[in-house]
């Protein structure tokens, strides 16, 4: 089963002005460092780039992952 990839007009506009590559999100969602659910069933995913960390938020339907949001997180250290 083929995994897919969506992203919201937020998550497109982010990726425009945050410059993230979508490779980074694919990576993120295929071998995250960490990860995990909030309380609404978003999934928070977590990926090191170099010296930053990149925090993916989605939602998971059967095989698609519908991106919301992506930020290098400033919190959290590698």
């Amino acid at each position: 089963m083929k995994l897919m990839v969506l992203y919201t007009k937020h998550a497109e506009d982010m990726l425009l002005e945050r410059k993230i590559q979508r490779s980074l999100i694919e990576l993120a969602i295929k071998q995250p460092d960490s990860s995990y659910i909030d309380d609404s069933g978003l999934a928070h995913l977590f990926k090191t780039i170099e010296e930053k960390v990149l925090r993916v938020v989605a939602r998971r339907e059967n095989n698609t992952y519908i991106i919301i949001t992506m930020y290098y997180d400033r919190r959290m250290k590698k």
